[in-house]
């Protein structure tokens, strides 16, 4: 069963009312001025993600980035304690989705069960109840998931049904007996993330060079006509002279 390449279906309209009235209420009780917290800004940033440019792929997903980014007053270990704080409470979820970055993501508890219960109701898996008792053990889970985490504190999972658990895409496999924790769609995800960093170093690039040229037009004005010393207008445009 090969979901990860399986286009993701989108969310049944009154699903879809109620996410965009439930973000817009949480936009209105939360502004950047009043972001103070770790948990402050999570929450902000989980109520901002774009879930309807989206189709509702993917939860609400927050960067720990954001977080350095939005809490000067704090240092990284501060931050990093609070995180871990909230990940012991199961407020959150901590993922590491690309093995060669230290960049990791945060999903909250209640995002992340209600997308693992959406992605089976689009898809109709008939393991399901695989999939519940996972989200039941999931808070006992760190970035890395081992055999023993899957086999103790209850949760008593199979060789095949952590089969199960990789094809939907809420274990990705790191090694011989261990897995990333993950959420279904995050091959997608990391590709639309690409895919915007990408989109967005073009543009930089692009702007940058712009201002290099407009800068060096700016400095060769009056020195031999508008396009510098050595150049003369011609009906065709402004032409260097040999």
């Amino acid at each position: 069963m090969d979901l990860e390449n399986t286009s993701l279906k989108r969310r049944s309209d009154f699903g879809d009312i109620q996410r965009n009235s439930s973000t817009s209420a949480k936009r209105l009780r939360l502004s950047r001025d009043e972001i103070s917290t770790v948990r402050g800004s999570v929450d902000y940033f989980a109520a901002t993600f774009p879930l309807d440019r989206l189709d509702y792929a993917f939860p609400p997903v927050v960067f720990r980035h954001q977080l350095y980014s939005t809490l000067p007053l704090l240092t990284r270990t501060e931050i990093n304690r609070e995180i871990d704080l909230l990940q012991k409470r199961n407020a959150i979820l901590v993922f590491k989705i690309d093995p060669h970055s230290d960049e990791l993501l945060m999903i909250r508890s209640d995002d992340y069960r209600e997308h693992v219960r959406g992605f089976v109701r689009d898809h109709r898996l008939r393991d399901y109840l695989i999939l519940e008792r996972f989200l039941d053990h999931v808070h006992h889970f760190d970035i890395t998931v081992t055999k023993g985490d899957l086999t103790t504190n209850g949760a008593t999972f199979s060789d095949l049904e952590i089969q199960v658990l990789v094809a939907v895409g809420v274990l990705v496999h790191r090694d011989v007996g261990a897995w990333w924790l993950s959420f279904p769609g995050v091959g997608q995800f990391m590709r639309a993330l690409q895919s915007g960093r990408d989109k967005l170093l073009k543009m930089v690039r692009t702007a940058k060079n712009s201002t290099v040229l407009e800068s060096g037009r700016g400095r060769g004005a009056g020195r031999g006509g508008p396009g510098g010393e050595g150049s003369h207008a011609t009906p065709q445009g402004m032409m260097l002279r040999p």
